[in-house]
């Protein structure tokens, strides 16, 4: 709002009050569901240890089923820069994706989540635990209101990652494998959420 100045924390707690309808104080807020809140530390652990420019191939981690799951519909083969994943990520909240960084940052996506929660421990959010890149279920994956402060906070502190959260939409082209003939797809990622153009 104009002339209104916005805290990291004011974010986090907003966001995580819509997520998890908890009015909690953030030290005092209880284990709660990250859900797609985990993409913040995925942006933050593969901007740290990633390069914009590098290629990413998807393989077959990124064939989720879980039913509601938010998909771009990557399939194994399909490449795309850091750059463009994380946009995507981070605009659209695109699961499929979670799990292309992960892999191809990390070297696999166990690996990425072990770093995960290294980056979340030295952030002193020791009331975290991950166990994926993208939040969807798992009873072992939650967080608490401060400690999603604490990440925020230190992602924030990055210009892409700043650049990207005051995104509306975004539209991107990326090599797409299962299609020899249509070898470009582009992504427009807003509102409305997606459409997609086959480009010859």
């Amino acid at each position: 709002l104009p002339g209104h100045h916005v805290e990291a924390a004011d974010i986090v707690i907003h966001m995580v009050s819509h997520v998890v309808g908890q009015a909690a104080a953030p030290r005092e807020a209880a284990d709660c569901r990250q859900a797609s809140l985990t993409k913040v530390m995925t942006a933050l652990v593969a901007l740290k240890y990633g390069q914009l420019n590098q290629t990413l191939t998807a393989s077959d981690v990124v064939n989720i089923t879980e039913p509601g799951a938010v998909l771009c519909g990557l399939a194994t083969g399909d490449t795309m820069t850091l750059d463009q994943a994380l946009r995507i990520l981070l605009v659209y909240s695109s699961n499929d994706v979670a799990m292309l960084i992960a892999e191809n940052v990390g070297g696999s996506v166990e690996r990425f989540v072990e770093m995960m929660n290294e980056e979340a421990a030295r952030l002193g959010a020791t009331n975290t635990h991950f166990m994926n890149p993208h939040g969807l279920t798992e009873s072992e994956h939650y967080t608490t209101v401060y400690d999603l402060y604490l990440i925020f906070n230190e992602a924030v502190k990055n210009d892409t990652f700043n650049e990207i959260i005051h995104m509306s939409s975004y539209q991107t082209v990326f090599y797409d494998l299962p299609f020899p003939l249509l070898p470009t797809i582009n992504w427009t990622i807003g509102n409305p959420p997606i459409v997609l153009v086959f480009i010859l």
